[in-house]
């Protein structure tokens, strides 16, 4: 017995996706992929979240020098 199962077409957003896939993604002979990351353009846009994570990198720093020295 065999399932019909409706196929519709892509949505627009399933569209933009596919495209930005195909754009930014592609397979090395070794069979590796490289994948380009999508950067914002300014670092003010990213808020508050850069002297969040600014403090993050700070702190760890300080704990693997501390690590490191012991």
């Amino acid at each position: 017995m065999t399932e019909n199962i409706p196929v519709s077409s892509p949505s627009s957003e399933e569209n933009a996706c596919e495209l930005n896939f195909v754009n930014t993604t592609k397979c090395l002979e070794t069979g590796r992929f490289v994948v380009a990351i999508s950067l914002k353009m300014f670092v003010e846009s990213l808020g508050e979240c850069f002297d969040q994570a600014k403090s993050r990198f700070i702190s760890l720093e300080r704990k693997l020098l501390k690590r490191s020295a012991t």
